[in-house]
């Protein structure tokens, strides 16, 4: 019995022994979050933004994004990163960075954006606008739209469906942000627009009267 009891005894701490041996020990890793604004960018080109991932604690991590990304007549311009703790870097880890590169310090789970300036680069053929704020722009070339009110402009986007008879354009798209449907004519300066933020689920009437050029 006494004998029983001491291999019970042993077997019990040669096996915590190895349990605790087993456990691995990790330092704190926390989480950086790198985005875009807008987020089409992303959309675009996967690569547009670098370094996201886990980081040990207090560790410094470079950030990059590239200056441009394109997509059809729509081009991205980098202009600035939401937030870096680059005044507070090493002086000579500063002038190591190039580009758009930047550093962020990680003392806990962050998230940085990269932003950016949507810019058109083809043609807007037809723009109207009502009287109280609403303009609808649509390059019937490229087949892009945008559409603004007073408070938003939305993005440069391509159409679901676009049509052009004669000057008469019609456009229907429908997506996550926008749902948009339009009948407008250039030759008589008239445009009746519905558009609804699917966002927020705000509802919209663009009316430009009959006029000519």
């Amino acid at each position: 019995m006494q004998r029983n009891r001491f291999v019970i005894l042993l077997l019990m701490l040669l096996f915590g022994t190895l349990v605790v041996a087993t456990i691995p020990v990790h330092a704190t890793d926390f989480y950086l979050t790198v985005d875009t604004s807008p987020s089409e960018v992303l959309s675009v080109d996967a690569e547009a933004v670098t370094g996201e991932g886990y980081y040990p604690s207090g560790s410094w991590v470079t950030i990059d994004a590239k200056q441009t990304v394109t997509s059809g007549a729509v081009s991205y311009e980098f202009v600035e990163w939401s937030t870096t703790d680059t005044s507070l870097a090493d002086p000579e880890d500063v002038e190591d960075l190039t580009g758009n590169q930047a550093l962020i310090f990680m003392d806990g789970d962050r998230t940085v954006t990269a932003i950016y300036e949507e810019q058109f680069v083809g043609t807007w053929e037809n723009s109207f606008e009502s009287a109280s704020g609403f303009a609808l722009r649509i390059s019937t070339n490229d087949k892009y739209f945008q559409f603004m009110t007073p408070e938003k402009t939305y993005s440069i986007t391509k159409a679901d469906f676009m049509i052009v008879i004669e000057r008469t354009t019609t456009i229907f798209h429908s997506d996550d942000k926008l749902t948009l449907i339009s009948f407008s004519n250039s030759n008589i300066d008239y445009c009746l627009t519905y558009a609804q933020d699917m966002q927020t689920g705000q509802r919209y009437v663009l009316l430009d009267r009959i006029g000519f050029e």
